[in-house]
């Protein structure tokens, strides 16, 4: 996340989020991303946004989490969203890919500032 090492940064918007949390992948058992370099040891953790977002203090808003990515799992999108220390907001998106997007599914927005479940057919509640 370039906002990390940019101050003046005002927002980030992002749409397929990809290497976050590789230290989780590689130690603690989480879904590997089937795009992991191979040859992962643990000093690339340098280059996980996962512990570049702790240092983003402009709203972060990740457009795209898809529930069926084994490019940018799920799992990862999460431990990237809970690092972040700022107003976010995720959009997970049901049976979605990397790069492709079924239609007629399920998708519902996290909402960081105050961790609320806003689903996108209009209903409100908790999941």
């Amino acid at each position: 996340m370039a906002a990390a090492h940019c101050p003046r940064a005002t927002k980030v918007t992002t749409g397929m989020t990809w290497g976050c949390d590789w230290t989780g992948q590689a130690e603690y058992g989480r879904l590997k991303s089937n795009c992991r370099p191979n040859c992962w040891f643990p000093d690339m953790a340098y280059f996980d946004a996962v512990f570049a977002a702790r240092r983003v203090r402009c709203p972060v808003e990740i457009r795209r989490a898809g529930l069926g990515d084994y490019v940018s799992p799920p799992s990862s999108l999460a431990v990237l969203y809970n690092a972040l220390d700022v107003t976010k907001t995720i959009t997970w998106n049901q049976g979605w890919t990397h790069g492709w997007s079924p239609d007629g599914m399920a998708k519902w927005t996290e909402d960081g500032g105050s961790d609320r479940i806003r689903a996108h057919n209009g209903q409100e509640g908790k999941p």
